[in-house]
């Protein structure tokens, strides 16, 4: 009833309404429960019958009307029904559990009192062993329960069944300081008479240390209080003495198992462990309950069995031993699974005593823990958190998804309502293989596994998610301190929750060893090998219908539903259903009516706003509320009844009055409608005759209309042809005119075609077009060329004029740059012939002096050989005296019979020879020669080479002169020469004059110089040829012979040598000749 539906009004109205003791608000079919911690007077029998058979919105929200609900939906459906009912910790979800399970019994268990009874009474042993004291309640389920409630095929309570999810059993080992353990335990050490305490090795509550961790001191909990209910309801459930004794027996052994504690042993090699002399007492009690050898629990405890083949019988098997952590996980472990075992073999004794029946449906109430989060969040919250994260999906799913697809498909028009997807969260705890819940599995197996490891795993795996993040990022101050190693913060629908895993291994740790299974098979308690090998599925009864039916989630999300109810319909029911059920309360008359007919007319008589329901293809919908009033409309006294149908053929009279109107006006306007047709049925005729008319001469007419433009162009060619030369043009022009005229004759008196004028149009069209473009290009031609004959004539005469100019200026140039040129020449001539002067003056000088000098080395070598000569006659005979003196001796000797002592003789060529001048190369041969020259980098070397190599060129060719005969005509004389004769007339003249030492004078550069000599002959020396030399250096390495009538002759040097100059610059004295020196360019383009 909120003018407007969000989150804010929401929590308003609901402090409102808890503040006046209402305790129950609705959100369409969903009820919001406030504990209001103190009994209510809203529960006894009368409100059951008062809630009996009422639809939701009828009377105020309560929890009977949720059970109400899904009753009649079983009943309408005939499909089975879930509630679920769900919140936080204290929020009271067990006892709304029990007022359902009542309501259910008390309102159609005819004769099922025993059931109603067993189910209730159930409740004190159950959470004995599954509640217990938390932060916010000292009654917490610490236990998923799922009752079912069973019906026959005529809807009575004919059974039920209990089942139970997700046990807490970390519990039983560690505890919390605020928290307690299971209240069986406490209750059996406060409740128990001493003798059979005395039997069961019971102690204080305090010498436990399953027990002493939490908090013991309970003010508000009875321990003595809660044994007798709990013996009251073993009573009820017919569990006798012998069983409550087992069952005491084994919860005894887990307190026993608990006191257990281990040490390394120091004798072990291995490093095993052993139980503390201490603890020897707990271990010998332990093993009496367990009906166990103490040795082999001890063994088993403190190692493992291992074997090399999994479940191979021939495998050999290894006694592992346990280091004192792994040994008390082992023990936990044991204990663990004691509790457990025990506790679905109580659930499975409950079971059997409640009275069963053949089921044809049943109620499932579903009792679970909901989001939880505290100042310190565990194991137990994660996986509590994790399970409402499924439920949280499957709400979604059935919530939103479904909804909004029943409208699409119904055709509503409805908008989409956004709601939050928390698959990405459900795949990061529990995704395969690197999930959280799989990253705690792979630690828990490591040997020396350690909850930091595991932290900062998730932290590696999944930092970047969205889901998780550091606690140093939380909003919370108090998780800010917490190190990254120590803990993880994950994103829930509900909100962000900081876990600490300081005991996720520890408490996930409850994994037997086969060891410890073996050993526990082979007891000899008949009770505890029955607890460990019961089949929990084989207990429950076979159902006629196990599909389950729809789920009422109402864990999270309740803005999101507030958006959905408001915008949508969630009440619905087919057209053919609505008949069925009211057919019954109208007469014959109307029930006959279609059954879509039959429902808008129902809503017409009770007065429903078309806003108030909708029409879909199949169903009809409502508005939240609307299909409750319309249901109690329907169910009022006769005399509403009477005024309803009354309303309902008032209103089918005038819906059929309407109809006959409406058909009367469909007829008029029929009959008008025939009328205008009439009339334009003539206009549409007149407009198709003459449509057919343009149909079928359109292409005539219209071929006629493109015919015709080809005059244009006819005209156009007439005027080329008129300014062309010659009378072939204007009879081409003509005889293309004839042809226009014959086509546009055949179309105007022939029944011609399409086709045919088409192509007839193209062909005519592409030879005017031809001979369109050939009188423009003749034209053009003929234009161009009178145009071209005119230019030809201006361009010659401006060509004559533009070449007498450039040959004018080309001459000029020419004169100007051989004039530079000679000038250069002439100067650099001059400028050689004073360097000459000087240099002749010099050598003279020079000359003069060695003149000098030579003479006087000759005085002094003629002294130095005429002494040499007095001593080498001196020499002489006294070696003729030493020899007639050694032959008179040895003839003396001879006879005498003596002997003669030899001399050592002196070595006419002892002298020491002068050591050969450096680079002495008169004995390389000419090849050698050239080779040094074209490979060698030692400039003196090369410059020596190059100096024999001309020297023997000069010696060979001074022999060859020598040798050849004498010729006078100028033909032999010019074909035999290797230079012009003025050059070696110069050499010749040049020859006595002394050049300097090539051992001693090296050049710094190899200048390129290049010179043009002519050929003479005959007296008066006439040219009959011209000789180019290309110097570097002082040697020629190209030479060019150029003769009148004989093919020009080219020398390289390297190849030609015999027959190129061997003549130095110098010797031939042509750069100092006037006109000989050209430039590289000239020489080149020669």
């Amino acid at each position: 009833s909120l003018m407007y539906l969000n989150e804010a009004t929401l929590l308003h109205n609901l402090r409102l309404r808890y503040n006046s003791d209402i305790i129950y608000t609705y959100v369409a079919n969903i009820l919001l429960a406030v504990n209001p911690y103190h009994e209510l007077n809203i529960y006894d029998s009368e409100h059951v019958k008062k809630y009996h058979n009422k639809s939701i919105g009828q009377l105020p929200p309560h929890v009977f009307s949720i059970a109400d609900k899904a009753y009649r939906d079983m009943k309408l459906s005939k499909q089975s029904q879930s509630v679920i009912v769900s919140g936080e910790s204290g929020a009271g979800k067990t006892e709304s559990t029990k007022y359902i399970i009542r309501y259910l019994t008390e309102s159609w268990g005819q004769g099922a009192g025993t059931i109603e009874e067993r189910l209730v009474e159930a409740n004190p042993l159950l959470e004995a062993f599954g509640n217990a004291k938390t932060v916010r309640n000292d009654n917490s389920s610490r236990f998923g329960k799922f009752v079912e409630i069973h019906f026959n095929n005529q809807f009575n309570v004919v059974g039920g069944f209990i089942s139970h999810y997700l046990l807490e059993k970390s519990r039983i080992c560690v505890q919390s300081k605020a928290e307690r353990n299971y209240h069986i335990f406490y209750a059996l050490c406060a409740g128990l008479p001493e003798k059979q305490k005395v039997s069961l090795y019971l102690k204080n509550i305090t010498d436990y240390k399953y027990l002493n961790h939490g908090d013991v001191n309970v003010t508000t909990r009875n321990n003595g209080e809660d044994f007798k209910r709990m013996e009251a309801s073993m009573n009820k459930l017919n569990i006798d003495s012998s069983e409550r004794s087992n069952i005491y027996r084994l919860i005894s052994a887990v307190l026993q198992l608990g006191n257990i504690m281990f040490q390394e042993d120091l004798s072990d090699s291995r490093g095993g462990s052993n139980v503390c002399d201490e603890s020897k007492y707990y271990l010998e009690s332990a093993s009496r309950l367990l009906s166990l050898d103490e040795t082999d629990l001890a063994n088993c405890l403190t190692s493992r069995v291992m074997t090399t083949t999994r479940g191979g019988a021939k495998g050999t098997v290894y006694m592992i031993p346990l280091k004192p952590e792994q040994c008390a996980n082992a023990r936990d472990a044991l204990a663990k699974a004691i509790y457990s075992r025990l506790f679905d073999a109580i659930v499975g004794r409950v079971n059997s005593c409640i009275p069963f029946k053949n089921s044809f449906n049943y109620i499932g109430v579903l009792d679970i823990a909901g989001f939880e989060y505290f100042r310190y969040n565990s194991f137990e919250q994660f996986c509590i958190n994790y399970c409402n994260e499924k439920l949280q999906q499957y709400f979604n799913n059935r919530v939103f998804n479904q909804e909004q697809k029943l409208y699409e498909a119904e055709g509503l028009g409805i908008t989409p309502i956004s709601f939050t997807d928390n698959q990405d969260c459900i795949d990061m705890i529990e995704a395969k293989p690197n999930g959280i819940f799989d990253l705690l599995d792979e630690e828990s197996k490591l040997p020396k596994s350690s909850p930091e490891h595991f932290t900062m795993a998730i932290h590696e795996k999944y930092g970047s998610h969205f889901r998780l993040m550091t606690p140093r990022k939380s909003a919370v101050t108090t998780y800010r301190t917490m190190r990254t190693e120590e803990g993880f913060v994950i994103r829930h629908f509900a909100g962000a929750v900081c876990y600490s895993t300081r005991q996720f291994i520890e408490k996930n740790n409850d994994a037997l060893h086969t060891s410890l299974e073996m050993l526990v098979n082979e007891s000899k308690d008949l009770f505890l090998k029955g607890v460990f090998c019961r089949d929990i599925e084989s207990d429950k009864p076979k159902s006629k219908k196990a599909n389950p039916a729809k789920l009422a989630l109402v864990s999270v999300g309740m803005v999101s539903v507030l958006k959905l109810m408001q915008t949508g319909f969630p009440s619905r029911t087919s057209f053919k259903d609505l008949y069925q059920r009211y057919k019954g309360f109208l007469p014959e008359k109307l029930a006959r009516l279609d059954p879509r007919l039959f429902c808008k007319a129902l809503f017409r008589a009770v007065g429903m706003s078309d806003q108030d329901y909708q029409f879909g293809l199949t169903k009809v919908f409502f508005r939240t509320g609307k299909f409750a009033e319309f249901d109690q409309i329907m169910k009022s006294d006769g005399d509403s009844l009477k005024e309803m149908i009354a309303k309902v053929e008032k209103w089918l009279i005038r819906t059929r009055w309407r109809k006959a109107i409406w058909g009367a006006l469909s007829v008029i306007k029929l009959h008008l409608k025939i009328i205008y047709r009439r009339h334009h049925r003539i206009v549409i005729q007149k407009h198709v005759k003459t449509f057919l008319a343009v149909r079928k001469f359109k292409h005539r007419y219209k071929g006629m209309a493109k015919v015709i433009t080809l005059f244009k162009i006819i005209n156009q060619m007439q005027d080329i042809a008129s300014e062309l030369e010659g009378n072939h043009y204007l009879n081409q022009v003509q005889d293309s005119d004839t042809k226009i005229k014959l086509l546009i004759q055949d179309i105007q008196n022939k029944q011609v075609d399409e086709n045919y004028i088409n192509t007839s149009y193209d062909s005519l069209m592409d030879t005017t077009t031809t001979q369109f473009e050939d009188l423009k290009k003749h034209l053009k031609n003929q234009r161009i060329a009178k145009e071209e004959e005119r230019l030809k004539k201006l361009q010659e005469q401006m060509e004559l004029e533009r070449k007498c100019r450039e040959e004018e200026e080309e001459r000029k140039r020419k004169e100007d740059e051989e004039h530079k040129r000679r000038e250069e020449l002439e100067a650099k001539r001059k400028q050689e012939e004073e360097e000459m002067k000087a240099r002749k003056l010099k050598e003279e000088e020079e000359m003069r002096k060695a003149e000098e000098q030579r003479k006087n080395k000759e005085l002094e070598e003629q002294e130095a050989r005429k002494k040499q000569e007095e001593d080498e006659e001196r020499k002489r005979r006294l070696a003729e005296q030493e020899l007639h003196d050694r032959e008179l001796a040895i003839r003396i000797a001879q006879e005498s019979g003596g002997s003669v002592v030899k001399e050592k003789s002196e070595n006419s060529n002892s002298l020491n020879r002068k050591k050969s001048e450096k680079n002495d190369l008169s004995g390389y041969t000419y090849a050698q020669l050239r080779d040094i020259i074209n490979t060698s980098c030692d400039i003196e070397l090369l410059q020596r080479c190059r100096e024999e190599c001309h020297r023997r060129l000069k010696v060979y060719h001074a022999w060859k002169e020598r040798n050849k005969q004498q010729s006078n005509t100028a033909n032999s004389q010019t074909s035999d020469q290797r230079a012009p004769q003025a050059v070696y007339t110069e050499a010749s003249a040049r020859r006595n004059f002394p050049f300097p030492d090539p051992f001693n004078y090296l050049p710094n550069d190899k200048p390129q110089r290049f010179f043009r000599v002519p050929f003479t002959s005959g007296p008066t020396a006439r040219p009959c040829g011209w000789w180019f030399a290309h110097f570097d250096g002082d040697w020629v390495v190209r030479q060019l012979e150029l003769h009148s009538g004989r093919p020009p002759v080219v020398l390289l040097a390297g190849i030609n040598d015999m027959d190129m100059c061997e003549l130095q610059l110098q010797e031939t004295g042509l750069s100092t000749r006037p006109g000989a020196e050209i430039l590289p360019e000239a020489f080149e383009e020669i």
